[in-house]
């Protein structure tokens, strides 16, 4: 695993700048938030941008393989214009991210109105599947995979919210077929959900291809450092190891921000000494404990 962090911790800079800040406090890795995507795609020269982003993941020796498409994007809104605009945007991510030479780009399920019913959630399916398969044909085409995030139903008040549950995101991943889709684990929204996250893991295996670390104590989508919450970290890293995953243990920490930058830089280069410790946690006695493929 490689650990790396988003660039949203530094989203009111240019992302070019927010890698340099971050290498500066000792991180190596990154995953281009969503406001330094939506930024990008809108400048009036995303080529010098783009251009810039690379320049400086190189001067820094560093690297970025993931990246979050627009955040509240609704690829399966029940309105049809809503819908094809939020497609239409996301595909425009996909292109950008090809551009800029990343590897997984995170996309949220559609529907985040959230259902009451079976038949409320099989047409939720239904437009999900047809708006994922759609962007897995493009990411395909492009060199690029789709990462299906998992969400929590508070975010729908009351309603089941598709994508919550793991068993969603496989019935999506089945029903679509598409060799250019996989799974983005956020830690903080499984830990909402109540869902055992070591499960989580093993259950979607080899279709998880991207994480959202962080902890929170379970009453809210806090987006804490890990060690700031109630999540069994031993846990989650025996899963990701045995069942081999090797993509980016990547925190996603807009809790930690703060609006003194020497306080907040603290915070960031803390991050990684919490990630590092988390990442050697050995797993609990009785937890299979095999070391990961590869």
């Amino acid at each position: 695993m490689q650990l790396s962090i988003w660039t949203g911790a530094y989203a009111d800079l240019p992302a070019a700048d927010a890698v340099r800040n971050l290498r500066s406090l000792g991180w190596q890795a990154f995953d281009l938030c969503t406001e330094h995507v939506c930024t990008i795609a809108a400048d009036q020269n995303p080529a010098a941008r783009i251009e810039e982003f690379r320049a400086a993941l190189a001067e820094t020796a560093s690297s970025c393989r993931q990246a979050h498409a627009k955040l509240d994007a609704d690829v399966g809104h029940p309105d049809a214009t809503r819908r094809a605009g939020d497609l239409s945007t996301v595909e425009s991510h996909l292109r950008l991210c090809a551009r800029l030479g990343l590897r997984e780009v995170v996309v949220h399920p559609g529907c985040q109105q959230g259902y009451t019913s079976a038949a409320e959630f099989r047409e939720q399916l239904r437009t999900n599947v047809a708006a994922f398969r759609r962007l897995g044909e493009l990411a395909g085409v492009l060199g690029l995979c789709v990462c299906v995030e998992n969400l929590f139903d508070a975010v729908s008040r009351g309603r089941r919210c598709f994508g919550a549950m793991i068993c969603d995101l496989l019935e999506l991943f089945d029903a679509a077929r598409s060799p250019a889709l996989a799974a983005v684990l956020d830690t903080s929204h499984a830990n909402v959900q109540r869902l055992d996250i070591g499960a989580a893991i093993r259950e979607l295996g080899g279709k998880l291809a991207a994480t959202h670390i962080s902890d929170n104590d379970g009453t809210g989508d806090q987006h804490r450092s890990p060690g700031h919450g109630r999540i069994d970290w031993r846990s989650v890293v025996a899963a990701l190891r045995e069942t081999g995953y090797g993509g980016c243990f990547n925190l996603e920490i807009p809790g930690e921000r703060h609006p003194e930058p020497a306080i907040h830089d603290l915070r960031m280069r803390h991050a990684r000494e919490l990630a590092e410790a988390v990442l050697e946690l050995q797993a609990p006695q009785g937890l299979d404990r095999r070391p990961a493929a590869g």
